[in-house]
């Protein structure tokens, strides 16, 4: 009778770490979340509404939150990543994400990087590195796509792969116009164009986001009839906006104001640049085609022989134009563009009460540790902590 008790327990307890693995697999892995119940036994109502609950992710689009966001005035931050070039780069990132996960993004974006071979299988292209922070992280990925290079069956193919990556979001963008390259028949001339195919293929699956251009864009011929295309894109299917840079809360508030005056209603999120050093403004300003304002140039080349007080300046400048537009109400939330250098925007979002909390002590751990070590790490937490009951699969990532 013991003998047979015992196999019992064994296939038990097999079945019991069997179905756990499962759950695991299927549902997204979470990392230490307090006051969270654990959701490999049971949701709680309240899961509909938390970002790091798998059962949001499968029930909530990202329009669908942004448009909760913007109605009910409950502000928001996202950011936005480069593709690292190598694959260290890829790891490096990756890993860094533990922290930034921790103070609540909603979603992070991903650009397309055109000399990167942005929809290749290599892990540096675009498609790839964004299919990884999908799997790996529970906030929102959305995926640039600049599609006046490419055909429709080429874009096609990078849909279904997002798709596949658990991808739900994407940046419908023309790009930039490669010089002597000549476009596909059958390509997109506009963004608008791709917006209509991607509602036709796809209906409702990708949330869209297009670019806004506050100061309108270079190659219109007004700024007129620059809000007019983008009246087009949004009645073509998109959900939101995403502004380009600019260094004037004004700036952006007559944008706004313009757009509802072109009957424009969907949620207007700006871009905000911390800047990082006097070089990567100015060339970030020339490719965009703007003009730094003559007082803020002013304090950059005030600053410029230190970087590290370009950067003080930049999270001051950041704070305080993203400031005046949330105590505005004319905005759902910022969007911040990284450049890969997260730091400055974390410190702007706690300066604004953005930042959820600081990182975890789980967030200093390497992606790679083996299992025997997470092992020890979780007996010695509960060593310390005599009170801790975390099950394990929601405190790492495996």
């Amino acid at each position: 009778m013991k003998e047979d008790r015992r196999q019992f327990d064994v296939k038990h307890w097999v079945r019991r770490i069997l179905r756990l693995h499962v759950k695991m697999m299927k549902q997204s892995l979470l990392q230490i979340t307090d006051g969270v119940e654990d959701p490999y036994y049971s949701f709680q109502k309240s899961d509909y509404y938390n970002y790091k609950s798998p059962l949001y992710h499968r029930n909530h689009s990202l329009a669908m939150e942004l448009n909760r966001r913007y109605h009910s005035k409950d502000v928001f931050f996202s950011l936005e990543f480069l593709p690292p070039r190598t694959n260290f780069g890829i790891q490096n990132l990756l890993e860094r994400f533990y922290a930034i996960q921790d103070g609540g993004p909603l979603f992070c974006s991903v650009t397309w990087h055109t000399g990167n071979d942005p929809g290749g299988n290599k892990e540096t292209s675009s498609i790839k590195f964004a299919g990884s922070m999908a799997r790996a992280y529970n906030f929102d990925t959305m995926l640039h796509l600049a599609s006046c290079n490419l055909s429709k069956q080429q874009v096609m193919n990078y849909l279904q792969a997002a798709q596949l990556d658990g991808i739900r979001s994407v940046l419908a963008l023309r790009g930039d116009i490669i010089p002597g390259q000549k476009s596909p028949e059958d390509g997109f001339p506009h963004a608008v164009d791709l917006i209509h195919f991607i509602r036709d293929k796809f209906g409702d699956l990708f949330t869209i986001g297009v670019a806004g251009y506050p100061s309108g864009h270079h190659e219109a011929n007004s700024y007129e009839e620059d809000l007019l295309h983008l009246k087009e894109k949004i009645e073509a299917g998109a959900d939101f906006i995403v502004s380009q840079i600019f260094f004037s809360a004004e700036t952006f508030k007559k944008f706004v104001h313009d757009c509802k005056a072109y009957d424009i209603t969907v949620p207007i999120v700006p871009g905000i640049l911390p800047i990082l050093s006097f070089s990567s403004v100015w060339r970030i300003a020339q490719l965009c085609h703007l003009e730094i304002p003559p007082e803020i140039l002013k304090n950059l080349l005030a600053v410029a022989h230190s970087d590290q007080a370009t950067t003080n300046f930049g999270i001051y400048l950041a704070t305080s134009i993203a400031k005046e537009l949330l105590v505005s109400g004319c905005v759902p939330g910022i969007h911040f563009f990284t450049l890969n250098r997260e730091k400055p925007t974390m410190e702007v979002c706690k300066q604004l009460g953005l930042w959820t909390r600081e990182p975890s002590s789980a967030s200093t751990l390497r992606q790679n540790l083996n299992l025997e070590q997470l092992r020890k790490y979780i007996s010695e937490l509960r060593r310390k902590n005599k009170n801790y009951r975390k099950p394990f699969s929601q405190v790492f990532t495996v």
